[in-house]
């Protein structure tokens, strides 16, 4: 089943029209994130797979370990064996089977997973991850 990509007029922070708006909200949770939560208190990190590539550069991807339903974005706080995974999605597309599989098996690990369609909703996530609210 083929998903259908919205168009939605927004503006990234460099001005341009028709940015992608899972990206922009990652950007602006990456960004909170770096001010609220600076290291040494945490480390964050997200996977490439937004990144657009050439077919050989997915194919190396591919080769060096990605695999597809990888989750946007991992954060870590100091002295903390749990990372909290986030997985961003603008209405009204949900995650893929693969990106299931992924949260399914890092919530079993124990780790705190979240899906976020708002910036809010991200914001409340981190706010208790860090607080040791689950």
């Amino acid at each position: 089943m083929r998903t259908r990509r919205i168009q939605v007029k927004v503006f990234n922070k460099t001005g341009r029209r028709n940015a992608n708006p899972e990206y922009i909200l990652q950007s602006q949770v990456v960004d909170y994130i770096r001010l609220k939560y600076p290291y040494p208190i945490c480390l964050i990190t997200c996977s490439p797979v937004s990144l657009i590539m050439s077919l050989p550069s997915g194919m190396k991807a591919k080769l060096m370990g990605y695999t597809k339903g990888t989750p946007d974005l991992f954060i870590f706080k100091i002295f903390s064996i749990k990372a909290l995974v986030i997985e961003f999605k603008i209405k009204p597309n949900t995650p893929t089977p693969e990106q299931e599989v992924w949260l399914d098996f890092l919530r079993s690990c124990g780790h705190m997973v979240g899906v976020c369609y708002t910036f809010e909703e991200a914001k409340k996530i981190i706010d208790c991850y860090f607080k040791g609210i689950e």
